[in-house]
């Protein structure tokens, strides 16, 4: 019987919680406590892994007599290794966005970041947020539209949206970046307001969202902030041969 019930207390003293945050390493849990953190975070999103741009020898301008293209000869599946590492740093990407932004709504109260600074994380995040999404939608079609931050045990049961609904969010969270954002910055570039809703702009045309690509053309224009950057010359007419 001694014996017996030293194992048993073996087995409920082991029995703790093990899902701890490792102290000699951040981690969600104990990260985003200054403006620092919260910097390394959203610049950490720029890279350019989180922005995938597509090869050009995917359409017909390219043709190489020695190998094939998966898009070209249309047998690209999920298997694929592009299909699977873009559907993997997109919804990373979105991972960390929604983390983001969870941390700040009590960033004001448990943090000394100045109101101004909140705002434009709060805008980057969306930004990144927006993207993503639209570049899922593009691609995918129906994908999985989490909004808060879905828990492991949530992910498991989750399932897809339909694209017209996963589009609307992008466009919002654009939307929101746009209102949130500065036209810009000085020192170090940062997502702006022109970019949010450029980004809108060409996701819409693509997607033939015609009224929604106007809507947010005329604000890029509107602002005037960016017209400087638009080099329109005018027409030159040939001299008349004498």
């Amino acid at each position: 019987r001694g014996l017996g019930d030293v194992y048993k207390r073996q087995i409920i003293i082991s029995c703790a919680d093990l899902d701890l945050s490792p102290l000699s390493e951040g981690s969600s849990n104990n990260w985003y406590h200054d403006d620092t953190e919260y910097l390394m975070s959203l610049n950490d999103l720029m890279r350019a892994d989180f922005y995938p741009i597509d090869s050009y020898p995917w359409d017909d301008d390219v043709f190489s007599r020695n190998s094939q293209e998966e898009t070209k000869n249309g047998n690209m599946t999920s298997e694929s290794g592009t299909a699977k590492s873009r559907w993997l740093i997109l919804y990373k990407a979105i991972a960390r966005s929604l983390r983001i932004l969870n941390n700040l709504q009590t960033a004001e109260t448990s943090t000394d970041i100045t109101p101004a600074n909140i705002r434009q994380y709060r805008g980057e995040a969306y930004f990144h947020l927006g993207f993503s999404y639209a570049m899922l939608a593009t691609y995918y079609g129906d994908v999985i539209l989490d909004k808060k931050g879905m828990s492991l045990a949530e992910a498991y049961t989750a399932s897809r949206s339909p694209k017209r609904e996963v589009l609307d969010y992008a466009y919002e969270c654009l939307d929101s970046a746009a209102e949130l954002l500065s036209d810009s910055y000085t020192g170090q570039l940062r997502p702006t307001t022109g970019a949010a809703l450029g980004f809108k702009v060409r996701f819409a045309l693509f997607h033939k969202d015609y009224q929604k690509a106007i809507d947010a053309a005329e604000k890029l224009m509107n602002a005037g902030t960016y017209l400087s950057l638009i080099h329109i010359s005018e027409p030159t007419r040939p001299e008349p041969i004498s």
